[in-house]
């Protein structure tokens, strides 16, 4: 949606957009969640030798349904989850520019990230939950007779109580600052394409114009008079998300969106990895006293906390399984991030604008 054409948009339009933009790609990326989560677990250990094996053999016997167990409790928790998000980014780059003079000033990419990684933490108290329900029942390996994220739920609730839900809350909320690596690894590859695209304009101008300089030093888009300021007089609103990410599609291409998405969800995962098999593994066993865990040779429970579940874990199989799962992970990122982009601009296109 370029500049010129946009329109002032309600922010419930703004906030639906990012909510089944953010359904949507949960819904096409899930299946690899779901063989990652696979490859992680202690209850399928041995049984997959990896993502491609993983993936034929849960067809095989489990059909495509298989594929998507656990899918409801995440898509249920998107809204909320976009909501804390949108809200908490916002408040930490407010937060960090208190003291800044010129209020349209570009946030640095520490305070992007920073922000991002806040907005990661906070977010955790909705993720926790969500994915919670969601590995209970992907670790449910029978074809047939699968319970609801309603009946997982409540067996949790009475099983382990309101606690209960919260299992894996500190391994979550550290994976998850994870966000920090996402927003500034996005901002910085969409400022450099659209400082590489700026100078090619400005050459191009330079070239055809026969001057040696631009009137306002660089040239942003010759169709719009509004782009012929410096990008930071362009009066976006850097606290907000939405803001955020339409000044970047209304100068850049799909391919080098798509790049951006690509690398930061690429660079997101890498730094916070080896904390995935981690809450993995704490979130698939529910709390139960030593003495009804036969198979435990120690009377400490390997995963009652994170600090122990990561001795445990690589005691038993050794670093490697810090990185189980990562293949599908970075696999997933590309269609999520192209069915992302892709939605949420077909939305606010079609509510308050003209989408490209």
């Amino acid at each position: 949606m370029g500049s010129k054409d946009k329109q002032t948009l309600n922010p419930m339009h703004e906030f639906a957009a990012g909510t089944v933009a953010g359904m949507s790609s949960l819904f096409v990326g899930h299946p690899l969640d779901t063989i990652k989560v696979r490859l992680q677990s202690s209850q399928a250990r041995g049984k997959y030798s990896g993502t491609l094996n993983a993936f034929k053999t849960i067809l095989k016997e489990e059909r495509v349904q298989g594929l998507y167990k656990g899918v409801t409790s995440p898509l249920a928790g998107t809204a909320f989850l976009n909501g804390i998000v949108f809200a908490s980014y916002g408040f930490f780059i407010r937060f960090q520019q208190r003291n800044d003079q010129s209020p349209d000033k570009d946030p640095s990419l520490t305070q992007i990230g920073l922000a991002g990684a806040g907005s990661g933490m906070i977010a955790s108290i909705v993720t926790t939950p969500t994915e919670l329900v969601k590995i209970r029942q992907q670790m449910m390996l029978s074809p047939t007779g699968l319970p609801s994220a309603y009946q997982v739920a409540l067996s949790i609730f009475r099983t382990e109580g309101f606690r209960g839900f919260f299992r894996g809350f500190t391994s979550t909320c550290l994976r998850d600052l994870g966000f920090g690596w996402y927003f500034a690894t996005y901002e910085g590859t969409c400022r450099l394409f659209r400082w590489w695209r700026t100078r090619r304009k400005e050459k191009d101008y330079l070239s055809e114009s026969g001057r040696s300089s631009h009137p306002y030093g660089v040239l942003m888009d010759s169709s719009d008079p509004a782009t012929l300021l410096p990008p930071n007089q362009h009066h976006v609103n850097h606290a907000s998300l939405i803001e955020e990410m339409e000044s970047f599609e209304s100068v850049l291409s799909w391919p080098e969106l798509m790049v951006a998405g690509g690398l930061a969800g690429i660079m997101a995962w890498l730094s916070t990895f080896p904390l995935d098999p981690i809450k993995s593994r704490i979130q698939e066993t529910r709390w139960v006293s030593p003495s009804s865990t036969p198979n435990f040779k120690s009377s400490e429970h390997p995963y009652n906390s994170t600090l122990v579940a990561i001795r445990s874990l690589y005691r038993e199989l050794g670093w490697k399984a810090m990185w189980a799962g990562l293949t599908p992970t970075l696999i997933r990122a590309v269609p999520t991030n192209m069915v992302t982009f892709l939605v949420f601009e077909m939305i606010v296109g079609a509510a308050g604008g003209k989408s490209r």
